[in-house]
């Protein structure tokens, strides 16, 4: 049986003689209705590969494969395990300490939990049956959730196309969170797994990836504990833990964006429950300030405009706010202040932890300020607007800030890129 493949597709009627490009299983590349920027392959010409860089198109594809339309052996399929997930893998020096790092332990208790290559080999049936759920992290991550064979060149030692259809469904199964997903809990107690949601930077997710003991608002990647557990055991208990996070983002079957994101974390926000609750806390104090800052930023360009108490005014400050710099330029001079902020947790040092946060989310907020400020120019309907509406952001900085005098920011905000 070949490696991650399905034989049983040289002998089936759908796909003996039916042949689908390479591209097919190579996310990143043009194929179908699927544009991308970068790549302009044909499907009716496909270049040739070796066998390496398919193979490892092939892993990839297995795990990050949106749900969608098949239309060979079944009209549709269920997604690979890691879909509009943003992966969480512990990284260390070199591939062996990531692999250990990364390693699930053993459970005795589910003897069934095999790798694909350890499994009685993929027929039609199996591939035509209805979704079943992982035995284990084992089977969940070597599901052949899509049946493909190459079809390599006799000549050349290449691949240009592949042999593809529906694969082995694999079934959600809500009491089986993903060991390398994190999740958020929602106001109607459903697990929301973190994915990569347009410009959002994953450190805003923080409070997902650390522990929380209650599991009432968060769940985070059981690898994650368990490359703690590791490196305290090995001694490594000051070494702080670096964190990949990699997925892709989909709607339905439309590839959306791709990202990769690394984040050290000091250990203790790891092991210690009080540290990892602090921290908790202040990101999402600067979710709050955020929020309010986007309202009263709403009210400003709201009311540069002609009745800016009418609902569809307010709905096109809504969207104008949403679509300028504002978000950007906060996040990212908030961002900035965040690894002092962990190492100050890490440290015991809450109450300057506390200051200092603070002390840098009131800069962003100013930034943010007079990024939306300036984007609106200077007419005599954004100076009464803005007249109307500083007392307010005034009121915001107050809370973040001792009581001193504010002065309108006048510096202009640092480029911020996407």
């Amino acid at each position: 049986e070949p490696f991650m493949q399905v034989a049983a597709l040289v002998e089936a009627e759908e796909t003996r003689a039916k042949l689908k490009a390479r591209t097919q299983i190579q996310l990143e590349g043009a194929n179908g209705n699927t544009p991308v920027v970068f790549d302009h392959s044909l499907d009716e010409a496909p270049s040739g590969v070796s066998f390496a860089p398919i193979c490892r198109n092939l892993l990839g594809f297995l795990q990050f494969t949106p749900g969608g339309l098949v239309k060979v052996l079944r009209d549709s399929d269920k997604a690979g395990p890691l879909s509009n997930t943003a992966a969480v893998i512990p990284t260390g020096a070199n591939l062996s300490e990531t692999l250990l790092l990364a390693l699930h332990p053993f459970d005795a208790r589910r003897p069934d939990d095999l790798p694909s290559w350890e499994r009685v080999a993929p027929t039609i049936a199996m591939l035509r049956a209805d979704p079943i759920h992982a035995s284990g992290p084992n089977d969940r991550y070597t599901r052949l959730v899509r049946a493909v064979l190459l079809v390599p060149e006799a000549e050349a030692g290449q691949v240009r196309h592949i042999r593809f259809a529906a694969g082995l469904a694999l079934g959600d199964d809500p009491n089986a969170p993903d060991p390398m997903a994190c999740y958020r809990i929602n106001k109607d107690g459903k697990a929301i797994r973190i994915s990569y949601n347009e410009g959002r930077s994953i450190w805003r997710d923080l409070p997902s990836l650390v522990p929380d003991p209650s599991k009432s608002r968060d769940i985070p990647a059981a690898v994650l504990g368990r490359a703690a557990y590791l490196c305290a055991s090995l001694g490594e208990g000051d070494a702080p833990v670096k964190i990949l996070t990699a997925g892709l983002a989909s709607d339905q079957a439309k590839l959306l964006r791709w990202r990769a994101e690394r984040i050290e974390l000091p250990k203790a926000l790891l092991t210690q429950p009080d540290a990892a609750e602090f921290l908790r806390i202040q990101v999402r104090f600067a979710e709050e300030i955020h929020s309010r800052l986007r309202s009263f930023s709403t009210s400003l360009i709201a009311q540069t405009m002609p009745e800016p108490n009418h609902k569809d005014t307010k709905a096109r400050a809504k969207a104008i706010q949403a679509n300028g710099p504002a978000t950007a330029v906060f996040f990212s001079a908030a961002e900035r202040a965040l690894p002092k902020l962990m190492q100050q947790i890490a440290a015991g040092e809450i109450e300057a932890a506390d200051r200092d946060w603070k002390t840098a989310l009131a800069g962003a907020a100013k930034q943010s300020w007079t990024a939306t400020r300036r984007s609106l120019g200077d007419s005599p309907a954004v100076l009464r607007a803005d007249a109307r509406t500083w007392p307010r952001f005034c009121s915001l900085l107050k809370t973040l800030t001792p009581p001193i005098r504010e002065t309108r920011p006048t510096t202009a905000p640092e480029e911020v890129t996407a």
